[in-house]
């Protein structure tokens, strides 16, 4: 690479996280808006989507997200309270529980990302 080529990448990268705060705060908007019935946030529409696409503990989700399992579990009780996930026995190992959607949750979750995915096109 040309030192041009570098100072361009350079210059690029930099355009890209000054967006990040202005991304977050849309995003955040938006979700407030397009959740705004069933009063998600950030954070607990994430949680929906990660569960949705497949993560099936709060273990995953903190090694997804890169924090510690006691913030998703404080999430994911709140989520349940409100009857968007349910914690259910693993059928390969009784010891474990594992999330799923309720149809409210996965109804909440696609109405927000349908509205950030139309929103985005």
């Amino acid at each position: 690479m040309t030192t041009s080529q570098v100072s361009q990448g350079a210059d690029r990268a930099q355009q890209t996280l000054a967006l990040l705060p202005v991304l977050r705060r849309w995003v955040t908007a938006r979700v407030h808006w397009a959740g705004a019935d069933a009063g998600l946030s950030l954070r607990q529409y994430a949680a929906l989507t990660g569960i949705r696409n497949g993560a099936s503990s709060p273990g995953e989700l903190a090694r997804l997200w890169q924090v510690t399992p006691a913030v998703i579990t404080g999430i994911i009780d709140r989520l349940e309270r409100r009857e968007l996930v349910r914690r259910e026995p693993d059928p390969n190992d009784r010891r474990r529980l594992r999330l799923a959607l309720t149809d409210a949750g996965l109804a909440a979750s696609t109405l927000v990302e349908r509205a950030l995915t139309e929103e985005l096109a």
